[in-house]
């Protein structure tokens, strides 16, 4: 070839073309190509080798996108994800491996969705059992972790599913059943306390059972019985208690020993207490029954109270116990009322206990030391001042009542000088008043009254005294 003729050994000029004006491609000037007479060759490529798609030989555009939308990196460009709207990856396989066309795990050169032969089980880049990213076949790597970091049971390393739930069925976030949109991990919500599949929209899902495994006939998907494997049927009752608590006292919905309002089997709250505000022993949380009467301990409980007023700063109260108490017992009886009460002591069970109490104003006192609860930054009695003192007299002496007296006059300011059968109480008031006395009264007496009367002239004890050796006349007003 001549030093003039400006062609290479091959035959083509400095711009590429050879005689003919077909490049090394076989396309001339305007992109046809010699062969096929098209834009695009025996492998369908044109002059810029691009396909009709204006895809590359890997099958990316000059953006870096497949012709369905997929970047090189995986991501789709509509979804933001590794799948395009109907759900395939960019190998036309969809979340569970199944192939767009084939309908089956592998693809029409018969590798799976991650490139291994159907066969032998060998990468199709790599020719190992292991991908470029040393996951095999199936997905997992040497720790048994897949690509999203899941095990072969579908969860992560810290016990969450892919959709955030644990293997109990509380999700990672909220801490309950239920997702952040309200489903639960099968795909159930509910909506006023009736469930619905988040597909179907019914109680149903897309294989036709419910939440629990069971379908519209009863009957539950795994056992094949109208009971699942805990014993409870379609409408969550249990086979053998007939309740939606389970034989161990743990409730289906919950799973916990307490329903969704926080009672358990027997109708109990975690504070003992039932619906009604009541414990098993009929009582509230403040001691009394649904008729009043109040409990003081175990041994001291009182079946009925009854009050009486003697005068305007005068009362007695009757209680009558459930069960026969041991206590001490005082005898009140006198000859000559100006002298005073005189007693006798005795023990004895009793069934019955009554308390005098007398109120009155009084000035300052001196040489005492008073009972109080905790320093409330209120007068309770404990310097000595003008206001009110109340006598309380006990009929026998049940430690246990004395207590609670105690503690309830706390709650008045009302500190207390305590023996045997009498407790000497002082609150502080800088101008006491009988109107102010009459009221402190009754507010004592209120603790224990479930039964009033004011027969303030002729005192008449109520049955439940009877038999108790305490007489108004007896009693120092």
């Amino acid at each position: 070839m001549g030093i003039f003729s400006r062609r290479d050994e091959d035959g083509y000029d400095i711009h590429g073309y050879d005689k003919k004006g077909y490049n090394r491609a076989g396309f001339d000037k305007i992109g046809i190509h010699k062969v096929t007479g098209t834009r695009f060759d025996e492998n369908g490529l044109d002059k810029s080798r691009l396909d009709k798609y204006g895809c590359d030989l890997e099958g990316f555009t000059l953006s870096g996108h497949d012709r369905f939308g997929f970047h090189r990196s995986g991501g789709h460009v509509k979804t933001g994800t590794r799948f395009d709207e109907d759900g395939f990856d960019k190998n036309r396989f969809d979340e569970d491996g199944v192939h767009r066309i084939t309908g089956t795990k592998f693809d029409q050169d018969g590798f799976n969705r991650y490139g291994f032969d159907m066969d032998d089980g060998v990468h199709r880049i790599t020719g190992t059992n292991v991908d470029e990213d040393g996951f095999n076949m199936d997905g997992f790597d040497e720790m048994g972790l897949d690509r999203d970091r899941f095990n072969m049971d579908g969860f992560d390393q810290i016990g969450f599913d892919r959709g955030g739930f644990d293997n109990g069925g509380i999700h990672r976030i909220t801490v309950t059943r239920f997702d952040e949109d309200g489903f639960d991990r099968n795909g159930f919500g509910e909506t006023y306390g009736i469930p619905f599949h988040r597909i179907t929209g019914t109680r149903f899902d897309e294989d036709g059972f419910d939440r629990n495994g069971f379908g519209e006939d009863g009957v539950h998907r795994i056992t094949g019985t109208k009971f699942d494997q805990d014993r409870f049927d379609i409408n969550e009752i249990h086979e053998i208690t007939g309740t939606k608590f389970d034989e161990y006292g743990v409730h289906r919905i919950t799973g916990t020993k307490f329903d969704e309002s926080g009672f358990n089997k027997d109708g109990f709250d975690r504070g003992g207490f039932d619906r009604g505000g009541f414990n098993e022993k009929g009582f509230n949380k403040d001691g009394f029954d649904a008729d009043g009467c109040v409990q003081f301990e175990l041994t001291s409980v009182f079946s009925k109270i009854a009050t009486s007023f003697d005068s305007d700063f005068s009362a007695v109260i009757g209680l009558a116990y459930n069960e026969p108490t041991k206590m001490k017992s005082k005898l009140f009886f006198s000859h000559d009322k100006k002298m005073g009460i005189y007693s006798k002591e005795f023990e004895s069970f009793s069934n019955k206990n009554v308390i005098h109490i007398r109120i009155e104003k009084t000035g300052k006192q001196s040489n005492a030391n008073w009972i109080k609860p905790k320093d409330t930054g209120k007068k309770q009695g404990d310097n000595f001042e003008s206001g009110y003192t109340l006598i309380v007299n006990f009929n026998k002496n049940d430690t246990a009542l004395k207590k609670f007296v105690i503690d309830k006059l706390g709650e008045l300011e009302f500190g207390s000088l305590t023996s045997g059968y009498t407790l000497h109480c002082h609150k502080d008031e800088d101008y006491p008043t009988d109107e102010r006395a009459k009221e402190l009264l009754q507010t004592v007496t209120g603790l224990f009254s479930s039964e009033n009367t004011n027969n303030k002239k002729n005192f008449i004890f109520p049955d439940i005294l009877n038999d108790v050796y305490f007489q108004p006349d007896d009693v120092e007003s």
